[in-house]
């Protein structure tokens, strides 16, 4: 590439083992086409999710190569119930960890940011600091101009803290273009905004050579149980589904499902004995339920882009889910769309579905997910958001 390798340091807001992967994926694709790459994780360990677990991990800084990426990494155990103090303390040991960084390392030419919470204000204080300039990818859904949930609204402590991320940075980097209206509101429009997507791995998540025939027509959704993952209005279109479509059953993958609340709105479902429940999957096994399902679902009240629904197309499947879902993802070559929070709607368009699914192309399901989030294809789009930053 025409481009020296310059010296871009990933900084992401959470990262392995508890997500993230995504920066991980980023990373290997930019290593790809030559890139000088590293991710500094300072990840915050939850003792409701991990309990003493939390104590078996390396308390200091320390450094490995992690699937072919220098990684820098520090973990903190977060005081339950906490949250203002919690981000005073990821930010206060972020700065910490990112000096001893540079005392080995030397300084970065280029911070690339996941999310404004909170390593894209912490790349706003290096700035301040050391002047090495940042971007930010931001993956939140709470940002989206569709999603629809009380949980998306900024608290009031937290909307300066955005604004300076925001506003401080050379480029915002969106998931999708849901995405670009709040964050230009919120940089001041002050600051770029160019919508690149989250990387899927479209070599393994690949059509089948044959989906297997059957008699009975199977969606499959792929989301632990949360309000934001929008069951309630699910398990009603299922219900409405099966009362016209007897041959219909939906495999769900994830965790969290007995949750009360969750049983309570399983037990109101008559259409319950159709639901199977497979738990949390590996990569593998979301595949081959994608290659045995005839179409994806997705209730969602919030969602930034929806990797899981990208990950299905990449294996051929059409989609049926709501608004949140980008326009230039689910297009009507692809699958149908429906507002948030209707269980009728839902239910009407996924027996659509059933009824239309040999309307659909996998071919170009397949090509469209492709174009969006294949890793030379994003790697090469983030590579010429670099080139305007850096000499």
């Amino acid at each position: 590439m025409e481009m020296r390798s310059p010296h871009i340091l990933i900084l992401p807001s959470w990262y392995l083992p508890l997500g993230g992967s995504f920066c991980r994926d980023q990373a290997i694709a930019l290593q790809n086409k030559g890139i000088n790459i590293s991710i500094l994780a300072n990840v915050e360990l939850p003792w409701t999710q991990m309990g003493l677990k939390t104590l078996t991990l390396p308390w200091g800084f320390f450094s490995q190569t992690e699937a072919g990426i220098p990684t820098h990494r520090h973990y903190m155990r977060r005081i339950p119930r906490s949250e203002k103090a919690n981000f005073h303390r990821w930010v206060d040991s972020t700065l910490k960890q990112f000096d001893h960084y540079i005392a080995r390392n030397g300084k970065p030419d280029l911070i690339h940011a996941h999310s404004a919470m909170w390593a894209g204000y912490a790349a706003a204080l290096i700035r301040e600091k050391h002047n090495i300039p940042y971007l930010i990818t931001e993956h939140r859904g709470r940002f989206s101009e569709r999603s629809q949930s009380p949980h998306t609204t900024p608290k009031t402590w937290q909307i300066p803290l955005l604004q300076k991320a925001f506003s401080n940075a050379e480029i915002l980097i969106p998931v999708s273009s849901l995405l670009v209206a709040r964050l230009s509101e919120l940089s001041g429009h002050q600051t770029p905004v160019c919508p690149v997507s989250n990387i899927v791995d479209t070599d393994f998540f690949c059509p089948p050579d044959a989906r297997t025939a059957t008699d009975k027509f199977t969606f499959f959704t792929a989301n632990s149980f949360d309000d934001a993952k929008a069951y309630d209005i699910l398990l009603e279109a299922f219900d409405r589904v099966c009362a016209q479509q007897p041959d219909v059953r939906l495999v769900i993958a994830g965790g969290g499902f007995r949750n009360p609340a969750f049983q309570n709105m399983l037990k109101n479902c008559k259409a319950a004995p159709k639901i199977s429940f497979t738990g949390f999957l590996d990569r593998t096994g979301i595949r081959q339920n994608l290659w045995s399902a005839q179409a994806f679902v997705l209730a969602s009240r919030v969602e930034s882009q929806s990797i899981a629904v990208l990950e299905a197309m990449s294996t051929g499947l059409p989609v049926v889910c709501t608004e949140v879902v980008p326009d230039e993802v689910v297009t009507p070559q692809t699958g149908y769309k429906v507002p948030v929070n209707d269980a009728s709607q839902l239910a009407e368009a996924m027996l659509r579905m059933v009824q239309n699914r040999q309307t659909f192309s996998p071919q170009a399901i397949v090509v469209q997910a492709r174009n969006i989030s294949a890793p030379d294809v994003v790697a090469q789009k983030l590579i010429e958001i670099y080139k305007q930053i850096l000499p």
